[in-house]
Parts: structure tokens; C-alpha cells; sequence
């Protein structure tokens, strides 16, 4: 195994593999190996009834058939809002679902629950459900899905498998989660991008973030366990970070994130350090072009910054790095941009 690696983990499609061939199934039904492996690949998944679409309205009418919400939040339009919010890469819908304590009356409401559509390609499904199924069954990242500690992101960690019939009569899959509280980073900076609670969420996301990283560093040459390159620190890495999977609870201080199929693969091999930071700071402002982002995300890295270390001269290299890094993707993404159009002059009109 290369540096950043680690014991072997649980291969998700081992388990598929093993339960297709027969001669290892056959004489092993019912017993409780083949039941851990099947438990281990396919989680359970409950069917919505939904058919066509997936829209806001078929999701409310859903939840209100499922019961999975208090039923007087269906009686009046003030009461439960269903709005999308902003996808990343393992993501082909997602809906957020609130509610307003005080309905009938006007007012702010509270997040409840998080519905994220999976991608429609069976290899991209399969394989999320698989990781999300073992994230769930991994001790010390479960610890940090119970309240606890506000200098560390609680995970919320998905608690149901949905499906529904798209217009095609196709499968198409669901996972829902009950637990983020608070505001979503990307409501926060795309309502008040300067304003002092945005700026203090950010902040705060940038010393969790440090201080998850640091739980879970490896590397034998690593600058922050006393080696000289910030490149040799390994960690756990969420990677899909963006505003719209980080939710803060301003009456907690406690920073969420969510989305977390892609976590899986740095379970087994780590990931350099610095790929989530880099992350937080592309997805937004060149796949979403969201604007005025560069104040919060200044708070953000600032903060992060300090939790990783006080040494002036290890600070400084971190932030070399970082900047390196930085201009070499936002490289890469305008040769990509580049590419990219003069692939689509050269296509016939309508066949793009």
C-alpha cells in the first residue's frame, strides 16, 4: 500500500460478487454470514408510490401519505415549503424540507429533512448506496453523528433508501435524512454574503474542518506531524464539500455536513489534506458562479488556517501550497471550459 493508505476496508461490491456466485450462496442461506453480506451490500429500500417527475409537490404529497411529519403541517400553505438546493457531483436532485412552528401565522422556518435524488446511472446508484451503506457502519465516523462536541462537524448520516418510477417506468432512487439542523451554507452566503452570520458560519466550518482533518492524519513525511511537506498529510476527506452540504445551527454552533457517499472512498485510502479546502473553493464559484463569495470563503480559510497550526513558517507553507494548488486547477478548468467550446462549435446546430 502507496503513503495515505491504510488497512484494507470492506469493499462494497465484494459482497455483490460473493452473493451472485451460487456455489457460495447455496450452501449458506439463512446462515448469519450470508445475511452479514447481504446486509452489508443492499440496504433496505422503501417505495414512495411516486410515479413520473420528481417534483416538490409529489414529494409533499408523499410525506404527507408516509406520516413522516406532523399532519398539521399539511393544512395550511404557510406550514411546509419543499425548495431544491444546490446539487454537487454525486447529486441529481435535492430537495429541502421545512417547517414553520408557527403556521398558520407567517414565519421562519425550521429544516426537517433533506431528499436527495441519486444519480440515474445504475453503476453510480449502486455504488452510492453500497458506500452510504458502510459510512453507516463505521464506529468512528458514527460517533460524530451524536452532539456533542461543537469543535468537530456532526454527520448526519442517511436513515432511509427510497425509490420511485420516473416517466419512463424507470427506477430511480432516493435517500433521505433527518437529522441537519440550522441553514445551509449556501442559503446563508447566497441571502447575506458578507453579513456577520454568514462570515461566522464560515468561520466556524474552517476550524471543524481543521480539526476533523487532524483526527484522522496520517503520513509519514507530513508537515504537521513534524515532516517538512504539507503533500505528505493524509486525511479523510468529504469530497463533494461545497455551501450546500454544510449546514450551520446558529443556536448550537454546531456545523453539519451532509452528502456524504463520497467520504467513503478516503475510508480505505486517504486523501491529501488540502482537496476539501480546494473543493469549498471551486465548486462554488466556477460550477455555481455564485457571487461575492470571496469574503466568506477569506473567513473560512482563515480560521482553518489557525486550527491547522500556529507556527508562522508551517502556516505560511500551507498557504503557498494552497495558492499553487489553487492556480493550477483554475488552469486546468479553463483549458477544460476551452475544450469545451470549441467542441460544441463544431457540432451541428441541435446535436449538442
Amino acid at each position: 500500500m502507496g503513503e495515505g493508505a491504510e488497512a484494507p476496508f470492506p469493499n462494497p461490491h465484494k459482497a455483490h460478487r460473493t452473493l451472485r456466485h451460487s456455489k457460495w450462496i447455496q450452501p449458506r442461506i439463512g446462515t448469519t454470514e450470508y445475511k452479514t453480506a447481504l446486509y452489508e451490500r443492499f440496504p433496505i429500500i422503501q417505495t414512495t408510490g411516486i410515479k413520473g417527475d420528481l417534483t416538490s409537490e409529489k414529494l409533499k404529497e408523499w410525506l404527507e401519505r408516509a406520516r413522516l411529519i406532523n399532519p398539521k403541517f399539511f393544512q395550511h400553505p404557510n406550514c411546509l415549503t419543499i425548495t431544491k438546493g444546490k446539487r454537487g457531483a454525486s447529486t441529481k436532485k435535492l430537495f429541502l424540507v421545512k417547517v414553520n412552528p408557527n403556521c398558520p401565522e407567517a414565519g421562519p422556518s425550521n429544516l426537517v429533512l433533506i431528499i436527495k435524488e441519486l444519480p440515474s446511472k445504475l453503476a453510480k446508484w449502486d455504488t452510492e448506496m453500497s458506500n452510504l451503506s458502510i459510512l453507516q457502519k463505521y464506529p468512528k465516523l458514527r460517533a460524530l453523528g451524536k452532539p456533542r462536541d461543537s469543535s468537530l462537524p456532526q454527520l448526519t448520516f442517511v436513515e432511509d433508501f427510497l425509490s420511485y418510477q420516473d416517466g419512463k417506468g424507470h427506477q430511480n432512487y432516493l435517500t433521505l435524512i433527518h437529522a441537519a439542523k440550522g441553514e445551509s451554507l449556501e442559503e446563508m452566503v447566497t441571502k447575506d454574503p458578507q453579513g456577520p452570520e454568514t462570515l461566522g458560519a464560515f468561520k466556524k466550518l474552517g476550524e471543524v474542518l481543521a480539526n476533523f482533518q487532524k483526527r484522522f492524519m496520517t503520513g509519514k513525511n507530513c508537515l504537521l506531524k513534524g515532516g517538512d511537506d504539507i503533500n505528505q498529510c493524509y486525511t479523510i476527506s468529504h469530497e463533494d464539500l461545497h455551501p450546500g452540504n454544510v449546514f450551520f445551527d446558529q443556536k448550537t454552533g454546531l456545523i453539519y455536513f451532509i452528502d456524504m457517499e463520497t467520504m467513503r472512498r478516503s475510508l480505505e485510502r486517504k486523501l491529501p489534506l488540502l482537496k476539501d479546502a480546494i473543493d469549498l473553493y471551486f465548486i462554488p464559484q466556477y460550477d455555481w458562479k455564485l457571487p461575492h463569495y470571496d469574503k466568506a470563503y477569506n473567513a473560512f480559510f482563515r480560521a482553518y488556517l489557525d486550527q491547522l497550526s500556529t507556527d508562522p513558517a508551517i502556516r505560511l507553507k500551507i498557504w503557498t501550497e494552497f495558492n499553487e494548488q489553487k492556480s493550477r486547477k483554475a488552469a486546468e478548468q479553463a483549458r477544460s471550459r476551452e475544450l469545451l467550446e470549441r467542441i460544441k462549435s463544431s457540432l451541428p446546430p441541435g446535436k449538442l
